[in-house]
């Protein structure tokens, strides 16, 4: 079996070097997020600190790809879809209350680490804050959601 060990050699090798790069490449990434929400702009013409950390990652051969996709990341953009609040307000009062407890409660979810039964219920929430129910539909879901949130 010639070569066989030369391969798992190498890939060992590899395997190590990768697992370092990657260490490297999520403590660079955590670090753009908190320059990003700390100077608030994904700019580093207008973010000092931002700039320095974009020049720690390029000085780590980090891909500018990942550079951009973790900025974005710290700003809220990409997939994510903003509820119009303008919305919320011209709804009427007890479909307001409604919705305001649901999304106090999608907050509180959101915070710690949701687990599947969780996201399921952020989910919906979100499905639901975005469409235009009447009350005795919107209840239930925000009874569901204020019970995931409390146990």
């Amino acid at each position: 079996m010639s070569g066989h060990s030369k391969w798992h050699n190498i890939q060992k090798t590899k395997g190590a070097a990768d697992a370092k790069r990657s260490a490297a490449f999520t403590k660079i990434a955590k670090e753009i997020i908190v320059a990003v929400k700390q100077g608030g702009s994904g700019d580093p013409a207008n973010n000092s600190r931002l700039a320095t950390v974009i020049a720690k990652a390029k000085a780590n051969n980090m891909p500018n790809d990942n550079i951009k996709r973790t900025i974005d990341k710290a700003l809220g953009s990409g997939n994510t879809d903003n509820y119009d609040l303008a919305r919320l307000w011209a709804a009427p009062e007890d479909i307001r209350a409604l919705k305001l407890r649901l999304l106090a409660a999608v907050f509180r979810l959101a915070q710690g680490r949701p687990d599947a039964r969780a996201q399921e219920v952020i989910d919906q929430a979100l499905f639901v804050l975005a469409e235009d129910w009447d009350e005795e539909l919107l209840a239930p879901i925000v009874k569901r959601a204020e019970d995931c949130c409390a146990g």
